[in-house]
């Protein structure tokens, strides 16, 4: 899976910086969870 290798955790987490700041930082918890699962999501289904 891409977050396995170094460059996928660098990805995963810009992609998770970017939905936080999009959702303006919001509470952590179930913000952080529904960003986390989006992002998973985005990374899924890039070609």
């Amino acid at each position: 899976m891409l977050a396995e290798t170094p460059r996928g955790k660098q990805q995963l987490q810009s992609v998770v910086s970017q939905l936080e700041e999009m959702a303006g930082g919001g509470e952590r918890g179930e913000t952080e969870t529904k960003t986390i699962n989006t992002a998973r999501t985005v990374i899924t289904w890039t070609p």
